[in-house]
């Protein structure tokens, strides 16, 4: 019993010192900028805040398939180098053209992902309005 006891407060603290870590800002790039100057992700931050994602049509040919597991799952349309995450209100018209190749056209917006500490994560582009021009 007593073991269950000290495994379960090692346990708590330590789940306290990573979401601590976590939580902290990231002192290197601090450190490395001089008072004053920027670091230039100001106005990359700004127009984020402000909600502006930039949208182009697109026409991408690749193989259907759903991503994740359970209520997070994901349709998504993979090409050789890149991959499009398909809008949930576009998701019914591909659901059954899973594991298919498909050529369609649509809006593309690209959406920059950002860990809880602010870091970059990535960037995910997102097909809107999508029109099917051809199945395999």
């Amino acid at each position: 019993m007593r073991r269950r006891i000290l495994f379960f407060i090692f346990s708590l603290g330590l789940a306290l010192i990573v979401s601590v870590a976590w939580l902290l800002p990231d002192k290197r790039q601090a450190a490395n900028t001089p008072q004053g100057e920027a670091t230039g992700n100001e106005e990359k931050g700004a127009s984020q805040a402000a909600g502006a994602e930039e949208s182009k049509w697109v026409q991408a040919t690749g193989r259907v398939r759903l991503v994740g597991s359970g209520a997070f799952s994901e349709l998504v349309i993979t090409q050789e180098n890149k991959q499009w995450y398909i809008a949930k209100e576009e998701i019914d018209q591909l659901n059954a053209l899973q594991q298919q190749t498909v050529t369609l056209e649509g809006e593309e917006t690209i959406r920059e992902l950002k860990w809880a500490n602010g870091r970059p994560a990535g960037m995910r582009r997102y097909l809107h309005n999508i029109k099917i021009i051809h199945v395999e």
